[in-house]
This record gives C-alpha cells, structure tokens and sequence, in this order.
C-alpha cells in the first residue's frame, strides 16, 4: 500500500509538472504572437497625428 501512496505521488508531480511546462510554453508564445501582431497593426495604421483637443 505504501508503494502505490509514492507511485500516486510521483504521477502527480510529473502532472503538475508537464501542465505548468505546457502553461508556461504558451503564455510565452501567445505573447510573442500578440507583439508581432501589434506591430503588424501599426505598420499598417501608420503613423498617427495627435488629435487636437
């Protein structure tokens, strides 16, 4: 009994291990493509003159 209370264990650390791995792959990701695209969008824009108040 002992043995599957550290095999249980062990599964769930590779878990959390693999989800925050795979968490962390996108976020990064996700950010880079979010910059590329705002900086597509701007290209696109422009430069903009300051509204006048």
């Amino acid at each position: 009994m002992e043995g599957l209370h550290f095999l249980w264990l062990g599964v769930t650390a590779l878990c959390l291990l693999w989800y925050g791995t795979i968490t962390l792959y996108v976020a990064v990701r996700g950010g880079r493509d979010i910059g590329q695209m705002l900086r597509n969008l701007s290209k696109l824009n422009g430069p903009r003159e300051p509204e006048g108040r």
